[in-house]
């Protein structure tokens, strides 16, 4: 499913819509808000329902009062029942989302909107958000008996989950489980779970130094994105260890750049360790910049638990040859029905994309182009502007990406001036 996004009067977008598809970049000059578009997206994704905003709200609906009346042999009072739920938890979304915005950016004005076939998610950093339809209107249900109640919650006639409970707690279990999956699975790429999603942060390659037992200590002075980049790494560390990390998609990258990944266990903690093409293994926080800033990506392409990876410049200290590797990875993660964000500044990746987009008119090894929106940044006055650039089945238009090159360039003849 694609969603838009709408952005106005936030950071230096005045107002703004762009399609969001499953390979999604964006491109041009530093200092335009490719980092903030991402970091607002990942708020959409990161956030979590407030539930002291839920109790709040439920209690101003009338819920508990409707819970301690409630008879479990009462079809229509659980139905009444279940909806001031779920009218509840929607509002708890909106807030979840406000908050998460809030811990990124600060306080700050603007107005963030995300739409698709499904429903309309508008968030205001001051004044009120809604979700439209909220879940109430989303998902059916239906009591098929009372002793036991069996009750099932259906989405669009398109999912189901079904329940016996015999208690009203077993009730607001089954809903709380129903809603936080069909959340997490039908508004895919948001509302994530911490394992389904990662941020590839620009530095992490100066952030690797954190594996390293003795900063583990400093932590606690990180920003939130840090700190969130770390614990996620640190998990697909662990998925490597374990097998969760499909290796055959990353070999050819590992092999380009001459080393292995190993976990060694010090101090009874696990720690990463490259050994390198000359037999020599280091710590990761020793490796070369190329291997810790990329290898984080390369995990998460290929971890058969994370579905939504946002990623700052994946050619970081790349030489061409890994950049079209990268490029390669990144299509086979879109394939196999990932979302990947990214921003870059390299012309060279992406002219590799565009090749794969090429290729999937002669053979399978392609990515269709139905999948890839490319957005270039530009200065507009006060704002920054962002143009779409066309992306068919031959891959990127060529006067597009002309455009895309000469932009670039212009910013690089300004840094040598």
């Amino acid at each position: 499913m694609n969603w838009t996004l709408t952005i106005k009067e936030f950071g230096p977008f005045n107002n703004t819509s762009l399609e969001l598809k499953p390979l999604t970049i964006f491109i041009g000059k530093n200092s335009l808000g490719k980092s903030l578009i991402l970091r607002l997206l990942w708020s959409l994704s990161s956030a979590e329902p407030d539930y002291k905003e839920f109790s709040k709200e439920f209690m101003r609906l009338g819920g508990y009062s409707r819970r301690e009346n409630l008879s479990l042999k009462d079809k229509e009072a659980i139905k009444d029942y279940v909806n001031v739920y779920m009218k509840a938890f929607s509002f708890s979304l909106l807030k979840g989302i406000q908050n998460k915005i809030k811990e990124i950016f600060g306080k700050t004005e603007g107005e963030i909107e995300v739409t698709s076939e499904l429903a309309n998610i508008k968030v205001s950093t001051e004044g009120q958000s809604i979700l439209e339809p909220s879940l109430d209107k989303l998902i059916d249900i239906d009591i098929n008996t009372i002793s036991p109640l069996n009750i099932v919650f259906k989405f669009k006639d398109v999912e189901k989950s079904e329940y016996y409970v015999k208690t009203k707690e077993e009730l607001d279990d089954a809903l709380d489980l129903s809603l936080l999956y069909f959340t997490y699975s039908r508004f895919e790429p948001f509302f994530q779970a911490d394992t389904n999603r990662i941020f590839l942060i620009d530095g992490r390659a100066g952030l690797t130094r954190f594996f390293n037992l003795k900063f583990l200590k400093t932590l606690d002075f990180l920003d939130i994105i840090s700190k969130e980049y770390l614990s996620s790494y640190s998990l697909l560390l662990e998925d490597f260890s374990k097998g969760k990390v499909d290796f055959n998609l990353i070999k050819d990258f590992f092999n380009e750049l001459g080393f292995d990944l190993k976990l060694i266990e010090t101090e009874g903690i696990k720690s990463p360790y490259v050994k390198m093409w000359n037999e020599v293994t280091l710590p990761l926080s020793e490796a070369p910049s190329g291997i810790r800033e990329a290898l984080p990506i390369t995990l998460a392409l290929a971890s058969k638990e994370v579905s939504v990876i946002y990623i700052e410049e994946p050619e970081a200290h790349l030489h061409p040859k890994a950049q079209r590797i990268m490029a390669k990875m990144i299509s086979d993660a879109v394939k196999n029905g990932k979302y990947v964000f990214l921003t870059t500044h390299s012309d060279y990746l992406l002219y590799s994309i565009s090749n794969l987009i090429a290729m999937s008119q002669k053979d399978k090894k392609g990515l269709d182009h139905n999948k890839v929106a490319v957005y270039l940044l530009k200065r507009d006055g006060e704002y920054t502007r962002i143009d779409k650039v066309e992306v068919n089945e031959d891959g990127i238009n060529e006067d597009e990406f002309t455009k895309v090159a000469e932009e670039l360039l212009d910013e690089k003849g300004k840094i040598y001036d």
